[in-house]
Formats: structure tokens, C-alpha cells, sequence
């Protein structure tokens, strides 16, 4: 992270994927997604979706208020706690394009504190 190679990974991964799905980017519904919990507030979520389709952005904001201006990656219960983001409906599983990781929704819902534990922010697509 410290010399800049991942903002070269997430633009190299959120491209390619936007050449394999142009249609769900170029014509896919934007669905702002509804985040609860006691940080809320620290996490962008929205989606696109078209037809059986979803791809959910989920990024961490004003990180330095939850990390209290520790130099850390926003990760794990500790910085998440209880926050949960609603999922579009039709929606279960996803996998993050940036890690690999499969996610299911319990519930319509996903944890933030699952999402976040390998990587500080996440592309999911419905699979």
C-alpha cells in the first residue's frame, strides 16, 4: 500500500471487469444501498444491477474518525462492529473481485466486518 501499487490493482481489476459486464455498467440500475449500524456513516455502498445481475461498491470514508488517526487499514470487527449493508433483492451470493472471496447474504443483508478483512474496500459480483 505504501508505494501505490494498489490504487494500480483496483483500477486494473474495476476495468477489466467493467470489459467483461459493460452492459450492467453502461445500462444497469443505480440502487443506493441503505448501511445501519454505529458506523454507517464511514461506508459508501451502492449497485448496479441489470436483469439477474448485481455489482455492489463498497468503500470506507473519513477513515481517520473510526481508525481515531491511527495509521491502520479500516479492517476488521473492531472498526465494523455491527454494521450491516442491505442487498438489492434476488441478491445471495457475491465474490469480491479484488480478493477472490465468496460472500453469501444472511438475510438480505452483508457484514461489513466479513468484507473488510482481507482488503480495505470491495467489488462484488453476484455470482
Amino acid at each position: 500500500m505504501d508505494d501505490g501499487r494498489i490504487k494500480a490493482y483496483l483500477i486494473w481489476k474495476t476495468l477489466n471487469l467493467r470489459k467483461q459486464e459493460p452492459e450492467l455498467f453502461q445500462l444497469g440500475e443505480y440502487v443506493p444501498l441503505d448501511v445501519t449500524g454505529e458506523h454507517a456513516k464511514h461506508l459508501l455502498a451502492f449497485a448496479r444491477r441489470r436483469e439477474k445481475q448485481t455489482v455492489i461498491v463498497l468503500a470506507p470514508r473519513l477513515c481517520v474518525q473510526i481508525l481515531r488517526g491511527e495509521p491502520s487499514m479500516p479492517s476488521g470487527e473492531e472498526v465494523w462492529r455491527d454494521v450491516q449493508i442491505k442487498i438489492p433483492a434476488n441478491s445471495a451470493g457475491f465474490r469480491n473481485i479484488f480478493t477472490g472471496e465468496k460472500f453469501v447474504a444472511e438475510g438480505g443483508e452483508l457484514l461489513a466486518k466479513h468484507l473488510f478483512q482481507n482488503f480495505p474496500v470491495a467489488l462484488l459480483l453476484s455470482e
